[in-house]
């Protein structure tokens, strides 16, 4: 018996050995007890503040608000506190999977959606025996309405999933957050985040088995720079967000594999018909394209008129682009593959007769809203092209954001936003 409890801590220790990294990125500082950068306009009022100092690794209970709560300007204010560029470091307390490892993190935040959605890119350096590790890690928060959370997901190696739903306790202005840990049956992650002056933060995340206290890690970090590098930020998230698909290898849209099909559980047909009814409709917006180092090459006005080719099953996209040779436009359709888990896509010139043969596709992260998709058809060698699109239901917008690279090296990006015109 004492060489299987022995066996089942060695491998229980090697999967916490991997996943460590991944869960302490949910740490990338949270809250405020001041008055955050004033950015892009968004205006940040004062906010409670609180001289009540966050014990380590204290979770407190956080009051139900109410849906009058949801409109206050503390929701602007909880999420404009990341915005900048923040370095973090992590020390263990305690690691029953191994030796105590430091670990330093580094993120970068601004706006997604003005006032209402951050995005940011994050890097962790973890000391090992073999050397350093590193790991990048693209993270959405958003401030949920319905449930009165900040919901945050992830992505990493171009797979996305949820993280983790955040609260604030406003009369201490700190985040708190908790979620089970799918490595350890039984085992929470419970994790707190607190700004000072929008200077320093200092976080503390815990894993807790039962009475146990598995891991036990808490960071103390500061802002470096109150607005995030542009430049930089552009190509890590594209760098974190690239599937790299090689399109010789995936031409058959007929037998995916499973590495490139990240929907687990297909769609229902009441699902689909949804999902395609966001994109119903006319739309207005402007392309933008920059160039590999992120000045931007160009920008120009774009219209889209989305109608049913049959209804509940699939879309046509006609999207018109106003250059400065004249317009263009494209045509798009776009129809789920249950057997797939994945929508399909075939794309045309106006006036070019349809095809039938799919050219790219897109799997759907439903926790975030979000679309990946892969061109498959068309290219040359060595060269890909990928995207992601987000729906913003509260709003009625599209942000879609596309990436081309040859031989691994980017050579443009390009950030349509689309607005619902009623």
């Amino acid at each position: 018996m004492v060489g299987c409890v022995k066996d089942d801590r060695h491998s229980e220790g090697n999967t916490m050995k991997k996943a460590i990294p991944t869960l302490l990125l949910i740490i990338v500082g949270c809250g405020s007890d001041t008055q955050p950068p004033q950015q892009e306009n968004i205006r940040v009022p004062n906010t409670e503040t609180s001289k009540e100092p966050l014990a380590r690794g204290e979770i407190k209970q956080t009051p139900q608000r109410s849906e009058a709560d949801n409109n206050a300007s503390w929701i602007i204010n909880a999420l404009a506190v990341r915005l900048g560029e923040n370095e973090v470091d992590h020390e263990q307390l305690v690691n029953t999977f191994g030796p105590l490892t430091p670990r330093k993190v580094r993120f970068l935040c601004r706006w997604l959606d003005k006032g209402k959605a951050i995005e940011m890119v994050g890097l962790t350096e973890q000391e090992t025996g073999d050397g350093i590790r590193t790991q990048q890690m693209y993270i959405v928060c958003r401030y949920d309405p319905k449930t009165n959370l900040f919901v945050q997901t992830k992505t990493v190696e171009g797979k996305s999933q949820h993280q983790i739903d955040l609260t604030w306790d406003r009369k201490n202005s700190y985040f708190e957050g908790e979620h089970a840990v799918p490595e350890l049956v039984g085992a929470t992650a419970k994790l707190t985040f607190k700004w000072t002056d929008n200077k320093t933060v200092e976080s503390s995340y815990k894993i807790v088995k039962g009475d146990k206290v598995l891991l036990h890690s808490v960071g103390t970090g500061k802002k470096t720079k109150l607005i995030a590098n542009d430049q930089e930020f552009d190509k890590l998230k594209a760098s974190i967000l690239q599937k790299r698909v090689d399109p010789s290898a995936a031409a058959s849209l007929i037998e995916p594999d499973a590495e490139t099909t990240t929907t687990t559980v297909a769609l229902s047909d009441e699902q689909v018909s949804t999902l395609l009814a966001q994109r119903v409709g006319r739309w207005e917006g402007m392309g933008v394209i920059k160039n590999s180092d992120g000045t931007v090459q160009s920008e120009h006005p774009i219209t889209e008129v989305s109608t049913w080719l049959e209804e509940g099953k699939s879309i046509e996209m006609r999207l018109t682009e106003t250059l400065p040779q004249g317009d263009q436009q494209l045509v798009f359709t776009k129809w789920y593959d249950r057997e797939q888990k994945r929508f399909l896509l075939t794309r045309r010139m106006g006036g070019e007769a349809a095809s039938d043969k799919p050219g790219a596709y897109e799997t759907y992260d439903d926790h975030s809203s979000t679309y990946h998709g892969v061109v498959v058809e068309g290219l040359s060698p060595g060269m890909s092209f990928t995207w992601t699109s987000q729906w913003l239901s509260e709003d009625s917008k599209w942000i879609y954001t596309a990436q081309l690279q040859q031989d691994d090296k980017v050579q443009y990006t390009r950030i349509d936003t689309l607005q619902q015109i009623k």
